[in-house]
């Protein structure tokens, strides 16, 4: 998985490529939450605009970074998500912990 990071205010929004299922998948997503919160950014945007799949580990890693991210008092919300991912989130009930938005100029109107 490819991760590159922007930042539009004070939201940092991290831009994924691939999949999140491989481990090395995982330990890119989670040491790119952890580098931010490491800088004690605590507003981040994930853009899943070219993210195809994620299986059960990649969903727990998303709950973990949530969790870590709400410890803190931050917000973590997720925006482009594929028809299939955006059900997958759904019926997970991930959207109860994640704000998911189908605009990145919504998404970061959200975090205001």
């Amino acid at each position: 998985m490819k991760i590159t990071m922007r930042v539009a205010g004070d939201v940092t929004i991290l831009d994924m490529i691939g999949n999140m299922k491989s481990p090395a998948d995982l330990e890119d997503f989670s040491g790119a939450v952890n580098a931010e919160l490491d800088q004690n950014h605590l507003k981040l945007l994930l853009n899943f605009k070219d993210v195809g799949f994620v299986n059960s580990s990649g969903l727990g890693r998303l709950v973990l970074a949530a969790k870590k991210i709400g410890d803190k008092s931050g917000h973590l919300k997720v925006v482009n998500l594929a028809p299939d991912l955006d059900e997958l989130f759904t019926f997970t009930r991930l959207k109860e912990k994640i704000g998911v938005f189908k605009a990145e100029d919504e998404a970061l109107r959200s975090f205001q």
